[in-house]
Parts: structure tokens; C-alpha cells; sequence
């Protein structure tokens, strides 16, 4: 029982250092996206305009078959329940559910 808590401990020491370097990692990143914002969704809408006036319809049927099987898939899931609730607790902004007697 203690060889498995020590195991659960380190693992999340692990999870806990690995978001430490990404939050780190991605720091200039989102520095460099919020100060040229506007220009990134100008240049995102010409590019996504360019896409649609050249490619084929076709092309933009296939994409949204795609998309919308991955959908269908993914609705159907036994991970939808965990989705849901990973997304439902980022809404809420501090990524906490409260328990039932609390609400």
C-alpha cells in the first residue's frame, strides 16, 4: 500500500513540474499573441478567406464530413462524461466542482 502512494505521490510531482516548464515554456508565446492580437486574427481572416475562395467545395464537404464524424464519435464516447466535466470546471474559472452539499 505505502510502494503505491509513494508511486501516486511521484507521479504527480511529475505532472506538477511537467505544467511548471510548459506554464514556463509558453510564457513568451502568449506575450507575443496578446500584444499583436488584432494582427493575428486580420492576418487569420485573409488566410482563412484565401483558403475558401481557392479550394474546391468539395474539398470544404469532405473537411466538414470529417469533423463532423470525429463530433459524432466523440459524443458517443465513454469519455464524453470527462470532457464535460473538465470543460463545465474551466468555465467556472477555478476548476473546482463543489460538492453537493456546498451548491
Amino acid at each position: 500500500m505505502k510502494r503505491a502512494t509513494r508511486a501516486v505521490r511521484a507521479a504527480q510531482t511529475d505532472v506538477a513540474l511537467a505544467g511548471a516548464r510548459l506554464e514556463r515554456d509558453w510564457k513568451p508565446w502568449r506575450a507575443h499573441w496578446r500584444k499583436h492580437r488584432a494582427a493575428l486574427v486580420v492576418t487569420g481572416g485573409l488566410a482563412s478567406g484565401a483558403a475558401l475562395g481557392l479550394l474546391p467545395v468539395r474539398w470544404w464537404g469532405g473537411i466538414g464530413a470529417v469533423l463532423g464524424r470525429l463530433a459524432a464519435f466523440v459524443a458517443r464516447s465513454s469519455l464524453m462524461p470527462a470532457l464535460t466535466g473538465a470543460a463545465l470546471a474551466r468555465l467556472r474559472g477555478n476548476g473546482r466542482i463543489p460538492h453537493r452539499d456546498e451548491a
